[in-house]
């Protein structure tokens, strides 16, 4: 169990100050993220039940990687926010010869009232490279897709061209 206080990246507050706090905690493997925010004045507040799995079938660079996690925020008055989120992320690499070659899809989706830095961000190294954290834009909905080949050149330096989309 654990607490923090941060504050989102400039630029995405909705009007005037914000903050939030979180409190995490493990039940038997499952992560639980309690969530209060404020975003000017009044405040917002929500419970957050999350629920996330990972399946992969080996460690080897051929492997298949699948990610899928579910929030909620529970509005225990009818003041908190309401909103249910889900991503899932999908990974799956080939030996090609001395190469490899990795394919990536990701997407998610939040209905509900939320709010504005929990939106998601396109841009930045998680999503698509050459951009800074969500330059692209922000939104309820995204998709995005990625292939890439490395191939080992000489001792621990690797050559890898890719593309997102």
């Amino acid at each position: 169990m654990g607490a923090s206080c941060q504050s989102p990246a400039l630029g995405r507050k909705a009007n005037g100050r914000w903050s939030e706090i979180r409190v995490k905690h493990y039940v038997r493997g499952r992560h639980v993220r309690f969530v209060g925010v404020l975003c000017g004045n009044p405040y917002d507040y929500t419970l957050l039940a999350k629920l996330g799995g990972v399946y992969r079938d080996s460690g080897d660079h051929s492997s298949t990687m699948f990610v899928f996690n579910a929030e909620q925020g529970l509005p225990i008055l009818p003041q908190w926010l309401r909103f249910n989120r889900v991503t899932a992320h999908l990974k799956q690499g080939y030996e090609i010869g001395p190469a490899r070659l990795i394919l990536s899809a990701s997407g998610g989706h939040v209905e509900g009232n939320f709010s504005p830095h929990e939106a998601f961000s396109i841009g930045g190294t998680n999503s698509v490279r050459g951009y800074e954290e969500g330059a692209i834009g922000t939104g309820r909905s995204y998709a995005v897709g990625s292939g890439e080949v490395s191939c080992r050149l000489f001792g621990p330096f690797e050559g890898v061209i890719f593309g997102d989309w």
